[in-house]
């Protein structure tokens, strides 16, 4: 999990040679960013100065210059197009709550760049095998997602789905009572800043206060706060009359190395803390309810529900958690043992963990809800919970769904609904 060799091998004399070394005390981040070249050099992305960039090498590993620039996190290479010597990459840029297409001169070391797509938000282009046109399908806070054909250098070519909304919309009923989303950022104790996503009923009075909702995730791999479309689930609590909060703590991606690794070797302290430091935030607004702040999550969300609720439930009015991790020597040890070592060498690390350190402290209402044929999160992670909830006379509600797996889903709950 620390050292990763890039390497090649020779087929006549089954011989193979180190071209690059990627090596970090706390885990190398894996990527799909190889790309060979015509003149056998070859684009790799790296993050030895902290940030995911593009850097070409010749073919014998050595690295010749940076195609991306410094500071900025690249999502990945979306095309080469070597006959106009131009290379295209996703990345947020200087705002990591984006993500955009950028385009770069591929025979020299970048200099400048240029922004492909426009409109602030989310954009996911698919070039063609020439690199010559993208799909980019789009989404705004504001706006669902929308696909268009844009030329190379940007031009738009056609719209294949406006996705307008509009009356003929299936959204159009909703349009009025749409929650629009705000924006903003905080500081943790240690000063890191953290971006989050507020998420305000139609209607928003400010002289009311109004309980809250956090939808947490809080783990490697994945950016809850982004200037997208959004989780329908969100407008639908906010309908009912809820704040929903999101905040993305340390650990989350697209924010550079330093502060993945915030949680090596003690997940569920540094992302706890954080989504901690955001609850008291919230409790000084005017607007909220300082009573009424719930916490709810999916997976890693669900383990993060958990910690909060047992290590703070004099500060969380009730909690849900889905198909959580409650302990981490029970879950998948490729990706535990890259954020969190081996259980030998971080035994204290491992126990302080594991929710079962902390559940004493799990006196909030608590829903548990877990697939019982989950193949990701095993299920023995929720019985577990049970018996130790059960031990100590703790009431909780339970809702199991028999053979359903990690992301739980039904003929009747896709008729009635929707997927969860």
């Amino acid at each position: 999990q620390k050292r990763l060799e890039l390497r090649r091998y020779d087929r006549a004399s089954r011989q193979s040679k180190v071209l690059v070394v990627e090596e970090s005390p706390t885990f190398v981040n894996l990527h799909d960013n190889l790309h060979f070249l015509a003149d056998d050099d070859f684009l790799w992305t790296s993050e030895r100065d902290g940030f995911a960039r593009i850097y070409r090498h010749d073919r014998e590993g050595r690295m010749r210059y940076a195609l991306s620039p410094e500071g900025w996190v690249v999502d990945r290479i979306a095309a080469v197009d070597e006959k106009q010597e131009r290379l295209y990459f996703v990345s947020g840029g200087p705002d990591p709550l984006q993500a955009q297409v950028f385009g770069v001169a591929l025979s020299e070391a970048v200099k400048s760049t240029e922004m492909l797509t426009s409109g602030e938000g989310m954009h996911q282009a698919v070039f063609a095998k020439d690199a010559s046109v993208f799909v980019d399908t789009f989404s705004r806070p504001d706006a669902p997602p929308s696909v268009r054909i844009h030329r190379n250098t940007g031009e738009l070519l056609t719209v294949l789905e406006p996705n307008a909304l509009g009356e003929d919309h299936p959204y159009d009923a909703y349009v009025q009572t749409h929650a629009p989303s705000e924006f903003g950022s905080i500081r943790n104790p240690e000063g890191d800043t953290l971006h989050y996503r507020l998420v305000k009923p139609a209607g928003f009075d400010p002289a009311r206060r109004y309980p809250v909702l956090v939808n947490v995730y809080g783990g490697p791999h994945k950016q809850m706060v982004q200037k997208a479309w959004g989780d329908l689930t969100w407008q639908v609590l906010a309908r009912r009359g809820y704040l929903v909060f999101v905040l993305d703590n340390r650990g989350s991606p697209r924010r550079g190395k330093v502060f993945e690794e915030a949680l090596y070797r003690r997940m569920g302290g540094p992302e706890v803390d954080d989504q901690m430091a955001g609850i008291r935030w919230l409790k000084q607004q005017p607007f909220v309810d300082p009573d009424r702040i719930g916490v709810y999550g999916w997976s890693y969300g669900g383990y993060m529900a958990l910690m909060m609720l047992a290590k703070h439930s004099g500060e969380i009015a009730a909690g849900a958690s889905g198909a959580p991790v409650t302990d981490w020597a029970l879950y998948d040890t490729h990706y535990t043992e890259r954020y969190m070592d081996h259980p030998k060498a971080n035994a204290d690390g491992y126990t302080a963990s594991s929710v079962f350190a902390h559940v004493d402290g799990l006196t909030s209402p608590l829903l548990l809800v877990h697939g019982m044929a989950d193949d990701n999160v095993l299920f023995t992670n929720a019985t577990k919970l049970m018996t130790a909830l059960q031990e100590r006379g703790r009431t909780f509600d339970l809702m199991t769904y028999p053979g359903a797996k990690h992301g739980i889903s039904s003929p009747y709950m896709k008729k009635h609904h929707g997927n969860t």
